[in-house]
């Protein structure tokens, strides 16, 4: 993958034609993304490789910090050294039987959202 040394100021100004908000071609920008959900629900995001990251509601929200490359349509969350971790599943769901109750939601559309403002 290639970066540039300076974010490229660009946007896709025919995006907004079709009714959709136009997105940076900077590469990934943040796109923290809150779901308003009762306590003892949690949200566990599947990264690259089968890492899972578990997301306990609290004050009745799950907060997941979502990146958004508009370019490539890559969702990723930063790990501790600073790299991108690529997302590849969303599910939320009670806390004890997440994954026999739980729903999985598409992590893609609400990072664009996000990314969007």
């Amino acid at each position: 993958m290639i970066r540039c040394l300076r974010p490229i100021a660009r946007t896709l100004g025919f995006a907004g034609l079709l009714g959709a908000p136009a997105l940076s071609l900077a590469g990934p920008v943040a796109a923290p993304v809150t779901i308003a959900q009762p306590a003892g629900v949690a949200c566990e995001v599947t990264l690259a490789h089968w890492y899972v990251l578990r997301f306990a509601a609290e004050d009745g929200q799950v907060a997941l910090p979502l990146r958004f490359d508009a370019a490539t349509q890559t969702v990723s969350i930063l790990n501790t050294r600073g790299v991108e971790m690529a997302v590849e599943g969303l599910l939320c769901g009670p806390e004890p039987r997440l994954h026999a109750e739980g729903r999985r939601l598409d992590f893609r559309a609400l990072a664009m959202r996000a990314a969007a403002g």
